[in-house]
């Protein structure tokens, strides 16, 4: 096995019950000659044989007692990193050889504050994962153009809305100062939150083509899996947009939150939904802590992202949409239209740039 290369980059990795895949995934690490100069593991009580693999590799691991949940865990190591550029890298992910000096050559570009990789399908390397996270202004987010061929051609980086934390870089300090992760959210849309602070700070995010990574995806709709997707999107809203943008949507957001409730109900999981909705309510220590957190890195105002956002819920592709779902995309993208010079109006007398 040879030792981490060169590429000044510490890579974080989390794991939880699994022994059988982050082997794999650490050997890919090690064996690239242009590899990261550092790699530190966070095991979140594994009661399988995860911490015995890691170690087994002579790998940095820091090991919990309890679990404290994907976005908590990251944020653990890259305190501890000592290299210029952090990436995260899923335990269900393969590497490809080189996939780490595309995303740094990315971020030279000072505009750029996260750079994912281009994720494959592990069974199907050709084909996305996902080419980008698709965000609306509702708070949906998913993978986008999954199953779609990769083009063998693309050009430099792309843009998208929010960075995968299955594989994705950032210059360390950034990651510091932007305070990492949203820990309450503990699993699930913490990097849809991340790239919409980036964005509100007036950076990007790209996906790097030349950075090819495969991703074991498979979507579980668990019950569980959809509470934590709705709690947290519903935190994202609560902390993201501002209070007089939040009104100006809240028609639109009731209408998405109805869908939502239907299709929780069709599929046998309204009492995760309702328990989401429960765990959101009430919570102004956290809502208040989180928008604290959002306004200090703040310099765009909330007009600059709902200008270049969707409206659509049909597209998604891991949750089957409601009926009507098409004829109320028409809606919701009229309504984005209608109230979108209003919270210009409300973003100059705050003194932001408008979008």
């Amino acid at each position: 096995m040879t030792p981490p290369g060169p590429t000044p980059v510490t890579v974080v990795m989390v794991t939880h019950r699994s022994a059988d895949l982050v082997g794999p995934v650490l050997d890919a690490l090690l064996s690239d000659p242009v590899g990261p100069a550092e790699v530190i593991v966070v095991d979140s009580a594994s009661p399988d044989a995860t911490v015995e693999v890691v170690r087994a590799r002579g790998v940095r691991i820091i090991e919990r007692a309890d679990n404290i949940g994907f976005a908590a865990g990251c944020n653990l190591a890259v305190a501890q990193a000592t290299q210029p550029y952090v990436a995260l890298l899923g335990h269900d992910t393969t590497p490809e050889h080189g996939w780490l000096p595309p995303l740094l050559a990315a971020l030279d570009e000072q505009s750029v504050g996260a750079a994912m990789a281009t994720i494959a399908q592990s069974a199907r390397p050709d084909r996305f994962n996902t080419s980008g996270g698709h965000l609306g202004y509702h708070g949906l987010a998913w993978v986008s153009d999954l199953d779609e061929p990769i083009p063998p051609d693309e050009p430099g980086p792309v843009d998208v809305a929010f960075p995968s934390g299955a594989a994705m870089a950032m210059r360390t300090e950034l990651w510091r100062r932007f305070e990492g992760f949203r820990e309450d959210l503990f699993m699930y849309h913490e990097d849809v939150d991340l790239g919409w602070r980036l964005r509100l700070a007036g950076m990007r995010t790209v996906r790097v083509p030349a950075s090819r990574v495969l991703h074991d995806y498979d979507f579980d709709r668990s019950p569980d899996k959809m509470y934590w997707l709705e709690r947290n999107r519903r935190r994202l809203l609560a902390a993201n947009w501002r209070p007089s943008t939040r009104v100006m949507l809240w028609p639109a957001l009731v209408a998405v939150e109805a869908g939502i409730t239907v299709v929780a109900i069709r599929d046998g999981w309204f009492a995760h939904k309702r328990r989401a909705w429960r765990d959101t309510q009430g919570r102004r220590d956290v809502h208040a802590a989180a928008r604290r957190r959002v306004e200090r890195i703040r310099t765009q105002g909330d007009s600059v992202l709902l200008a270049s956002m969707d409206s659509a819920i049909s597209s998604m592709t891991q949750v089957r949409a409601p009926r009507g779902a098409g004829l109320v995309d028409g809606i919701l993208e009229a309504y984005r239209r209608m109230v979108l010079p209003v919270v210009r109006v409300l973003d100059r007398r705050a003194g932001f740039p408008v979008g």
